[in-house]
């Protein structure tokens, strides 16, 4: 048996690290107030690091250029790298923020290859501003329930902005007249180097 010169308290020999100058082979503080002290210093040197990198943060601009760079790079990396995590992250966030109910879990973001509505590649581009029409995007197939199991799938963002709050009633409709609606003769289409479409002088239809 031995005394902690730390905490004063009589314990067993395993309680003790190994130390060859002591004559018993053992520290002369035991293991847990050694660990105790060891989280302490390791606390107090986090504290100062983090002070040191708040004050250059605030005081030196090219630091602050430097490190926000690198940080949207890791952050467009990780995106990239787990684009299933982002998606439950924002989809939690959004949740929360809308009052929708949320129940699903990482593993119910399975990202497909095709887009199921418009069969187009989807491609996840990460980054603020970098989305496009075929970048993985979570829906609620019932606008009206929250972010609930057998309620989410990923489609493509352009389907996704499609189908917006449509009920199952107007998708419907709209799947069963649009190809009639784009025959309508008074419907004018101007082409401008194959890449976009004006509509003109088109009335609603009833």
């Amino acid at each position: 048996m031995k005394k902690c010169t730390k905490c004063g308290e009589l314990k067993s020999l395993d309680d003790f690290t190994p130390y060859k100058k002591s004559k018993d082979g053992k520290s002369t503080v035991c293991k847990k107030c050694r660990n105790i002290y060891a989280a302490t210093q390791r606390d107090k040197h986090r504290d100062n690091v983090n002070k040191r990198y708040r004050e250059r943060y605030a005081n030196d601009s090219e630091f602050k250029e430097k490190r926000s760079i690198n940080n949207k790079k890791s952050l467009m990396k990780s995106k990239k790298n787990n684009p299933e995590y982002w998606i439950w992250q924002s989809a939690k966030s959004r949740a929360k923020k809308e009052g929708f109910e949320f129940n699903i879990e990482l593993s119910d973001i399975i990202i497909p290859k095709i887009c199921p509505i418009l069969k187009k590649p989807l491609v996840f581009t990460a980054g603020q501003g970098m989305r496009n029409d075929y970048t993985p995007s979570l829906d609620k197939i019932n606008p009206k329930k929250g972010y609930i199991k057998g309620n989410v799938c990923i489609i493509s963002m352009k389907a996704n902005v499609m189908k917006n709050n449509a009920t199952r009633e107007e998708l419907e409709n709209f799947a069963a007249n649009i190809i009639n609606y784009l025959k309508n003769e008074d419907l004018v289409q101007t082409i401008e180097n194959e890449e976009s479409i004006e509509l003109k002088d088109k009335e609603p239809l009833g």
